[in-house]
């Protein structure tokens, strides 16, 4: 009787472990899919920040600037960053409560119908 409990008891045993195994082995391998897509997403959008990187090199190169405020001088009127061209903080207007910010930008229209932002 003795022999047929410890029999019993170690075969049990038996499946209850080949069951845990079966388990772990399925739980593993669906982590290590999980894994594998990560570093493939992972190195999919390490590739695109390298291509932002360069295609960012590439937009400011400082002669391509320099050529592009040339080409557009009339429309955008930059230059070179001087003493001159720096403004005191007291000397910038803010918006009161209530006041539309372009308002702060350009001079009243003369005209009196008051439509909108008018550049200086």
């Amino acid at each position: 009787m003795t022999r047929t409990l410890i029999y019993s008891a170690l075969s049990m045993s038996l499946i209850v472990f080949a069951w845990w195994a079966y388990k772990e082995n399925y739980l593993t391998q669906n982590r290590q899919d999980v894994i594998e897509e990560m570093q493939s997403a992972h190195s999919e959008r390490f590739f695109y920040l390298q291509y932002l990187n360069a295609e960012w090199a590439h937009l400011t190169r400082a002669e391509r600037l320099i050529a592009l405020v040339e080409n557009n001088f009339d429309r955008v009127m930059l230059g070179p960053m001087t003493k001159v061209n720096l403004a005191k903080v007291e000397t910038i207007p803010y918006a009161k409560e209530g006041q539309a910010l372009y308002s702060l930008l350009s001079p009243p229209d003369p005209s009196g119908t008051g439509r909108g932002f008018r550049p200086r």
